[in-house]
C-alpha cells in the first residue's frame, strides 16, 4: 500500500465530500413562504432578508444561501479573504480582507459590515454566516486602537503558544464588533440566525470568528491573564496595554453586550471538525479500511499532541489491518526560531521521528483550510522512511523543528501537502494510516 498517496487520496475526497455549500444546502429548506433552518421555521411573507458572511467559507456558504433564497434577500454582503474572491458574484456587496493579520482592507470590511448592519430594518430576518477566519477578516478596533495596533496584538498572539479561545478572549477586548458587540447595532425586532462553520475546539459559538453574534462571557481581567501569561505584556503596542488597563480598572465586561439586543436570536452549527472524521470514515470504510475516530478533539502543544497520537496508534497484535486513526483538533506552536513553517507542518516532522524507520505507518497532517501558517502548503505527509530519505540529503529534523522551519524540511523531502485555500475551515486533521505490509 503506497500510505503517502492513499492518504492524500483519502484527504482530497473527504474535502470534495464536505464542502461549505453542502453543509448550508443541508441546513435550508424553503416551502411555500416558510424557510426552514436546521428544523425552526421562519416567515419568509412578513420579513425581508438580509444575509451577511464573512470567513474563509464566506463564498461558498453565500452561494448556497443565495440558491435557495435567492427571491427573497434583500441585502447581502460577503466578506472573504482577497485570494478566494471570484471574479462575480449574486452578493450586493463583496469585499476581500487579509488573514492571518488584519490590515486596511480588514478594517474596511469591519466598517461595511457595521453599516450593513445599521441598514437592516426592523422587521427583517437576518442570516449571519459565520466561519473561520473572520476575526481577522472582519477588523472594527475599539475606541482609541488602530488597524496597525490590531495586527501586532494578532502577531503576537499567533506565535505566542496560546490556544485559540484564549487568543479569541483578547481579540474580543480589543473590537467593536466582536464578543456579542454586533447585535447591539440590530434593530431590536430583528430575528437573527447564525449559520456556523466551526473551526475551533468545542464548537463553542463564542469563539468562532470571534463570536462577533454571541455575547461573552470574559473580562477585560482575563484578557490581561492571558498576554501576562504568555509573556506579551511588555510587547504589546502602548494603545493597546492602555485600552486593556483602562478597561480593567472599569471592569466593563460581563456588560451584558448583545444580551436581550433583538427579538430572537438562534444560534447552528452546521459543520465541524466532527462532521469531516464522519465523512473521512464513511469513505474510508468503503475502501475496506478499518476507522478508529478520536472521542474528542486534541487541543495543546504539538509535541505533546504528536507524542500522545504516537502513543494512541500503536498497533495491538492481531489487530485487523490495513487501519485508519482519524485525529482533529488545533494544536499549538510557541515559535522561537526564525524559519518558515506552520503547526501541520511542525506535527508531520515530529509524526517522522516518531515513526522513524516503521515502513507500514503514514502520518498526514493537514489543515482543512489548505493554509498552514503563513505557507503555501496546507501540512505535510510522511511515513516510516520520510527521515531516513531526508537524513541522506543531509536534512537534520531536530534542527528544523528547534528553528521553527518545518516548511523547508518538507520542501526538500518532497512531502509537503498542497492543495490551494479550500474554501472551507474545519480545524487540522492529524490521520495515521497502518498497512501492516
Amino acid at each position: 500500500m503506497d500510505l503517502k498517496n492513499n492518504l492524500k487520496d483519502l484527504f482530497h475526497r473527504t474535502l470534495n465530500a464536505s464542502t461549505p455549500f453542502q453543509a448550508v444546502e443541508g441546513a435550508l429548506s424553503v416551502s411555500g413562504d416558510e424557510i426552514d433552518i436546521c428544523g425552526q421555521s421562519f416567515s419568509l411573507s412578513e420579513r425581508p432578508v438580509y444575509v451577511w458572511a464573512a470567513g474563509k467559507a464566506a463564498v461558498s456558504m453565500f452561494n448556497s444561501v443565495d440558491q435557495v433564497l435567492r427571491q427573497y434577500i434583500a441585502g447581502s454582503l460577503v466578506i472573504a479573504p482577497k485570494e478566494s474572491l471570484p471574479s462575480d458574484s449574486p452578493a450586493d456587496q463583496m469585499i476581500g480582507a487579509s488573514h492571518p493579520l488584519p490590515d486596511d482592507k480588514s478594517e474596511e470590511a469591519g466598517n461595511r459590515l457595521a453599516n450593513f448592519i445599521h441598514d437592516i430594518p426592523d422587521d427583517a430576518l437576518v442570516l449571519s454566516l459565520i466561519s473561520g477566519g473572520t476575526s481577522s477578516l472582519v477588523c472594527y478596533p475599539a475606541e482609541g486602537l488602530s488597524v496597525d495596533d490590531i495586527s501586532s496584538l494578532f502577531e503576537l498572539l499567533n506565535r505566542s503558544g496560546a490556544t485559540i479561545r484564549e487568543i479569541n478572549t483578547v481579540r474580543k477586548h480589543c473590537s467593536r464588533i466582536k464578543g456579542g458587540r454586533l447585535l447591539d447595532m440590530l434593530p431590536p425586532k430583528a430575528v437573527l440566525a447564525d449559520l456556523i462553520i466551526s473551526d475551533v475546539p468545542g464548537n463553542d459559538p463564542a469563539t468562532v470568528g470571534s463570536g462577533p453574534t454571541t455575547p461573552d462571557d470574559s473580562t477585560y481581567s482575563d484578557a490581561r491573564h492571558i498576554l501576562d501569561q504568555y509573556n506579551l505584556w511588555e510587547d504589546l503596542p502602548r494603545a493597546v496595554r492602555q485600552h486593556i488597563e483602562g478597561k480593567n480598572e472599569q471592569e466593563v465586561s460581563k456588560d451584558n453586550h448583545g444580551r436581550n439586543s433583538i427579538a430572537e436570536h438562534h444560534s447552528f452549527v452546521i459543520s465541524s471538525a466532527e462532521h469531516f472524521a464522519k465523512k473521512a470514515k464513511g469513505l474510508a470504510l468503503e475502501d475496506g479500511i478499518e476507522c478508529m475516530v478520536a472521542d474528542e478533539p486534541f487541543n495543546g502543544p504539538v509535541a505533546e499532541v504528536a507524542s500522545r497520537i504516537s502513543k494512541e496508534t500503536q498497533l495491538q497484535d492481531g489487530e485487523a489491518l490495513p487501519k485508519l486513526f482519524l485525529f482533529y483538533g488545533e494544536s499549538t506552536v510557541k515559535v522561537t526560531g526564525s524559519g518558515k513553517g506552520g503547526r501541520n507542518q511542525e506535527m508531520a516532522l515530529h509524526g517522522a521521528l516518531k515513526i522513524a524507520g516503521q515502513s507500514e505507518v503514514g502520518w498526514l497532517c493537514a489543515g482543512t483550510d489548505g493554509v498552514d501558517g503563513p505557507t503555501d502548503a496546507a501540512g505535510a505527509v510522511v511515513d516510516g522512511q520520510s527521515l531516513h530519505q531526508a537524513q541522506k540529503k543531509g536534512l537534520d529534523a531536530e534542527h528544523y523543528l528547534k528553528t521553527n522551519d518545518s516548511y523547508h524540511f518538507h520542501q526538500q523531502a518532497g512531502t509537503l501537502l498542497k492543495t490551494g485555500p479550500t474554501g472551507n475551515n474545519l480545524m487540522d486533521v492529524v490521520w495515521v494510516l497502518a498497512s501492516g505490509n
